[in-house]
């Protein structure tokens, strides 16, 4: 156990909770047992163990050892009709509880008839398992009810907590906590900080915090506190069962949508090498203004489908809301390049900046549990952008503000660019916000390239340097803050700080190794890895076959080389930050394909000889003012 841990690279300590309540003179007891053996097993056993006792690592100390308490088979008695032929004998386990409740106790009583239903759930039909799950549930009520008999409720603490879901179902489990000065409501932690969740590690602090033990360095997680109270214990039961529905339909439906969006990306690359092949395929040229709009809406489309609570719908009614939703924005965004030809692809990345931070900015109800967005069940940000969301906002954030410079124009345009790149920074890092650490820092130094370029300057080495240390200074701005707040609100870019403070520079780069070492072992495990190859056929395609259309790119927006730059380090950076990167760079590239794809064909295609007509009266995908800019970048496409 020791080695598997110090392989793990979590610097966590092995009996820090049994070591804290040692140390502070609290006696540790713990009673249960979740054996059980099929009939079938072989003697003697190998591979199969019948022994489930691990309840003993809930209080032992450094040394493994817990002083009181029964974990042996005399806990148990026959039942032919229970998992394994097995249960608790819930007498003896009040006796056995009797003993060891006394002043100064931690006492852990595991339900043990859940651990062997659990186990046993494989091997049972699903109407045999929902029987021995109830029945299991109720002998575990009528255990917490005996052994409640025992406890003085004005002055004890009681703390109900599944620790695991069941093997077969990844969902939510529970934490309920009955203290004195506790009141009804949602629990929730400066980890999660969302009202009605919490983490597994902050349950070893919570319980040193009812005791009044103040919580070791070795503990990462904070106490639980009430986040929200003036809700009934129904409203409470009704909130847990939605969003743990809304999680595992979030879960399921997560792969589906990466694959739909290199399936989009690829398909608009293919028809797009068909129409700059065959240069008079005048209808895929047309086509080729929209979808690619419509692709760009298909990110936004999947947080905005949150709206409808479509998880007791159904998939086909859930794609069907995406895909018109995706659809419906295509069209709004080409309707607001009427009159300029770039407002349309300008606000199709501007419009989920918008809307993903002000959904931040509120409470990310859009992104928590969206198919692109967190899950409650794999513990990923209950707050903030999820590494998918980031790169969909942090990329959209950039090609926004290059092509806002273009679009206003001069030092007012710098400044509406330095305000969008300002502004997206501030979303994802700040401690009452986002209060992500790596896409804080990778956006923090792309944009900062990126506005050196805007400005006109070149990079050299002073530059490199000012952007560093600029992007290191905001970072700490940001960590200033947070230390500011009371120390069971702060978030983890506070305890990274207090991290390093107490266990050395070691710790950050402990939790660095472990980022890469997550990020490496999951680059090809999902779809997002098929971006790539997506993305390097259409830029081998633009610069081997039709190098004119990146030229006249190029012209017509003389800051797309600062966007390329500040692309570039914002992936790099991210992929190695984040510790599934390839989700944060596949998120990217779905809306750089379908951006360069709509560049490199709409303005060409506005400004053919045969709707110049429509060009210079204003109808179509231009009007007069625009059509010196779109003719320039047409004269690059046709050298």
């Amino acid at each position: 156990m020791a080695a598997k841990n110090d392989d793990a690279d979590t610097e966590a300590r092995l009996g820090a909770l049994g070591d804290a309540l040692h140390d502070a003179g609290f006696r540790r007891a713990v009673i249960g047992n979740g054996d059980g053996q099929l009939p079938d097993t072989p003697t003697p056993r190998t591979t199969v163990s019948s022994f489930r006792r691990q309840l003993v690592l809930a209080l032992m100390t450094s040394s493994g050892r817990v002083p009181a308490g029964r974990v042996d088979d005399g806990l148990l008695e026959p039942a032919p009709r229970s998992p394994f032929g097995k249960r608790l004998n819930i007498a003896r386990v009040d006796a056995a509880f009797a003993k060891v409740w006394k002043d100064r106790s931690v006492v852990v009583v595991e339900a043990s008839d859940l651990v062997r239903q659990a186990f046993a759930a494989s091997f049972t039909t699903e109407g045999h398992r929902g029987a021995i799950l109830r029945a299991a549930l109720h002998r575990s009520d009528r255990l917490v009810g005996r052994l409640l008999t025992h406890v003085d409720l004005g002055r004890d603490a009681v703390v109900v907590v599944g620790p695991a879901p069941s093997p077969d179902v990844p969902a939510l489990t529970v934490l309920g906590v009955h203290a004195p000065g506790v009141a009804p409501g949602l629990l929730q932690s400066a980890t999660t900080r969302r009202a009605g969740f919490v983490a597994l590690i902050d349950v070893a602090p919570t319980i040193l915090d009812l005791v009044g033990v103040k919580r070791p360095p070795a503990m990462d997680g904070l106490p639980v506190y009430v986040g929200e109270t003036g809700i009934s214990a129904r409203e409470r039961e009704d909130l847990f069962t939605r969003e743990n529905d809304a999680a595992q339909f979030r879960d399921d439906r997560a792969d589906e949508v990466a694959l739909a969006l290199v399936v989009f990306a690829a398909a608009l690359v293919a028809l797009t090498l068909f129409a700059l092949a065959q240069d008079r395929r005048r209808r895929a040229r047309s086509l080729l203004t929209y979808l690619p709009l419509a692709v760009l809406g298909f990110v936004p489309a999947v947080f905005i489908a949150r709206f409808f609570r479509l998880d007791d719908a159904g998939v086909v009614a859930y794609w069907a809301v995406v895909v018109a939703l995706a659809a419906g924005l295509g069209a709004l965004y080409r309707r607001a390049g009427r009159r300029e030809w770039l407002d349309s692809l300008l606000v199709a990345l501007l419009a989920p900046v918008a809307f993903l931070g002000l959904d931040v900015i509120f409470g990310s109800g859009q992104i928590f549990n969206a198919a692109l967005g967190s899950s409650a069940t794999i513990a990923r940000p209950f707050t903030g952008l999820s590494n998918a969301a980031y790169g969909a906002f942090a990329v959209s954030a950039l090609l926004g503000a290059v092509l806002l410079a273009r679009r206003v124009g001069g030092r007012r345009g710098l400044w509406w660019a330095g305000g969008v790149l300002a502004f997206a920074p501030v979303i994802d890092g700040a401690p009452f916000l986002g209060s992500d650490i790596a896409g804080t820092v990778s956006m923090l130094l792309a944009f900062s390239f990126t506005m050196v370029l805007l400005s006109g300057r070149r990079i050299g080495r002073r530059t490199i340097g000012g952007c560093v240390l600029g992007s290191v200074f905001g970072l700490a701005c940001f960590a200033a803050v947070d230390l500011a707040r009371a120390s069971d609100r702060r978030t983890h870019l506070a305890r990274f700080v207090a991290r390093i403070d107490e266990r050395g520079i070691s710790s950050s780069l402990t939790v660095f190794r472990r980022e890469l070492s997550d990020n490496f072992g999951s680059a090809t495990s999902g779809h997002w890895w098929l971006l790539i190859p997506v993305a390097v056929v259409l830029a081998w395609w633009l610069v081997r076959r039709t190098p004119g259309r990146l030229e006249g790119v190029r012209a017509a927006i003389p800051q797309w080389p600062a966007a390329a730059v500040g692309f570039t380090i914002l992936a790099i950076a991210g992929y190695f930050l984040y510790d599934s990167g390839m989700a944060v760079v596949g998120s990217m590239l779905g809306v750089v394909v379908p951006a360069v794809v709509w560049l490199v064909v709409t303005p060409n295609y506005a400004m053919r000889p045969d709707n110049d007509a429509r060009v210079a009266s204003g109808d179509g995908d231009g009007d007069r003012r625009n059509a010196a800019d779109t003719t320039t970048s047409t004269v690059g496409a046709l050298r």
